[in-house]
Formats: C-alpha cells, sequence, structure tokens
C-alpha cells in the first residue's frame, strides 16, 4: 500500500504524454486527475498506516467477537449507567520512598482501546478500496477528457 501510494504521488506529479503544438508545449492530463490521484496516495498511505495499528493491535482475530463487545444486547437490566460513567479512568498510588521522594504508580482502570479495534478493522478494510475507486477516478477522467477517445461527456 505504501508503495502504491507512493507511485500514485509520482504519477500525479509527472506530466503525461508532452506534445508540441507550435510555439506552446502542453501537456495530455486533464483536470481533475491530478487532484483523483494525490487523494488516492493519501488514503493508500492512510490504509498502509491503518494497517501497521492492526498488525500490532492485541485481539482475539474474529471480527464476530468484537461485534458482540460492541453490542448493546450485552447489558444486563439491573446496571447503573451512571455508575459506568461515573468510573475513574487512571489509578493513582503514591508510596514515600524516602524522606522527600515519593513514587507515583499510575495505571488506567479503563482499556481504553477496547472499543477503537473494531472501527480500526473496518477502516481496514475500507481505505484500501476506496483508494483504488480514486485512482479508477483518476483513469476515467484522463481516458473520457484525453483526445485519444472521441466522446463528450453529458
Amino acid at each position: 500500500l505504501a508503495t502504491a501510494g507512493a507511485l500514485k504521488l509520482v504519477a500525479a506529479a509527472c506530466a503525461w504524454q508532452p506534445t508540441s503544438g507550435g510555439s506552446q508545449v502542453s501537456e495530455m492530463r486533464q483536470p481533475g486527475v491530478a487532484l483523483a490521484l494525490c487523494m488516492g496516495s493519501g488514503v493508500a498511505l492512510a490504509s498502509c498506516a491503518v494497517h501497521f495499528v492492526i498488525a500490532h493491535l492485541s485481539r482475539d482475530g474474529k471480527v464476530d467477537n468484537l461485534v458482540a463487545s460492541h453490542s448493546t444486547r450485552n447489558r444486563r437490566p439491573g446496571d447503573d449507567s451512571n455508575a459506568i460513567a461515573n468510573a475513574p479512568l487512571l489509578q493513582v498510588q503514591m508510596r514515600a520512598a524516602g524522606l522527600t521522594s515519593y513514587d507515583l504508580a499510575i495505571t488506567p482502570a479503563v482499556d481504553l482501546l477496547k472499543h477503537a479495534q473494531l472501527p480500526v478493522v473496518i477502516l481496514g478494510w475500507l481505505l484500501p478500496p476506496a483508494s483504488l475507486g480514486l485512482t479508477s477516478l483518476a483513469v476515467l477522467l484522463q481516458a473520457v477528457q484525453g483526445p485519444g477517445l472521441w466522446c463528450l461527456p453529458g
């Protein structure tokens, strides 16, 4: 994905098939092609970063289990939602290490990444096709607007 993103940036920056029309030199790249390729490159590089994060997440490997952990049906009827909302996020333990120094131990009381795993996995699924779609849009814009295809859109 990183290589594809880099190659899309190269394709967006280079002039495609330069032609000389008398004294003017014009390029054959059509409007919107460079923007679509830059956006496709950005999405491909973001997809590479998301897949790096997915590879380093500690999870059980099944998406069904992640969906079940996000389900609202797992709540018990007697649960108090205020008790969950008022729970501390961090626990701090302090003890004296000497006459004028202290040791602090700060531990998270809540798993902050528990509910972020499913959206990250879904992004990992959706970003590569989005990058491919933007690249296909750039190719179609070039083909439809270029002089090699005698088709007038609209």
